[in-house]
Parts: C-alpha cells; sequence; structure tokens
C-alpha cells in the first residue's frame, strides 16, 4: 500500500507537523507522499534499501498512531455538546479574554462549571451569539 494511498495531499503538511518525524524520517515521508520506490529513497539518502525499509515502517507506525489517535479523541466542534474556552473562540472569533471575562459572570446562559473548570455550552452560546449584536 503506498503512503500517497493512505494521506490526502492536503493533510501532509499537518501531519509533518504534528509527527515527530526525525529529518530522514521527514525525506522518507515526502518522498512516499510523492510516490517514489525504496530504491529512489534509498539513492536520495545514500544509504542501503534495507534502511529505507526500516526507516518507512517507523514512519507508518508514527503516522497510524496519530490517525487512530485523532480517530479516538478528534470530535468535530458542531457535535461536541461543551466547548473549551479554545475551542469556543476558535469557533467564533471571539478572543479568549472576553471569553474568560463573559464566563466570570455568574449568570452567564452558557456556561457549565465543572469542577473549578468552565465550559461552554455550545448551542446556548450560539444562541448568545445570534441574540447579541455586540459583545
Amino acid at each position: 500500500m503506498k503512503l500517497r494511498n493512505i494521506v490526502a495531499k492536503s493533510e501532509l503538511d499537518y501531519y509533518k507537523q504534528h509527527i515527530n518525524f526525525t529529518h530522514e524520517e521527514e525525506i522518507v515521508f515526502d518522498m512516499l507522499s510523492k510516490g517514489k520506490s525504496i530504491k529512489e529513497i534509498a539513492d536520495k539518502l545514500n544509504t542501503s534499501e534495507s534502511t529505507v525499509s526500516r526507516k518507512i515502517k517507523i514512519v507508518k507506525e508514527k503516522l497510524g498512531g496519530l490517525m487512530d489517535m485523532e480517530k479516538q479523541f478528534n470530535v468535530p466542534i458542531w457535535e461536541k455538546v461543551t466547548l473549551t474556552k479554545e475551542e469556543a473562540s476558535e469557533y467564533s472569533h471571539i478572543g479568549i479574554n472576553k471569553l474568560e471575562e463573559l464566563t466570570r459572570n455568574p449568570r452567564c446562559p452558557f456556561v457549565i462549571s465543572v469542577g473549578r473548570k468552565r465550559l461552554i455550552k455550545r448551542k446556548e452560546f450560539e444562541q448568545y451569539i445570534s441574540d447579541n449584536i455586540e459583545i
């Protein structure tokens, strides 16, 4: 199975940023994503094909681990019931400091306290934004 069949072109930079590749592993990842053969990669790195095969195995393990973790934990914001302040800020383009100020109000309609942590109820937050013309 070729790497370019596993990872979409638009995802390549994302994976390079979020996977802790060594320099050689990153070169292997780039070349695999372009459909290069083990021999071509070995020539580029000036190493043996068996060394490249080991590096490919490591790259796929690292890539697979991140992809598995994302499948397990990455719930789209529009499906979440509650959001962190950071998620709400990204979702609404309202600054974290402004959200912090809004959520400190004990009568804030979109806050739920979980112990000492304040979470934002997404639907109520959306309603609050649509009901107000200025925040």
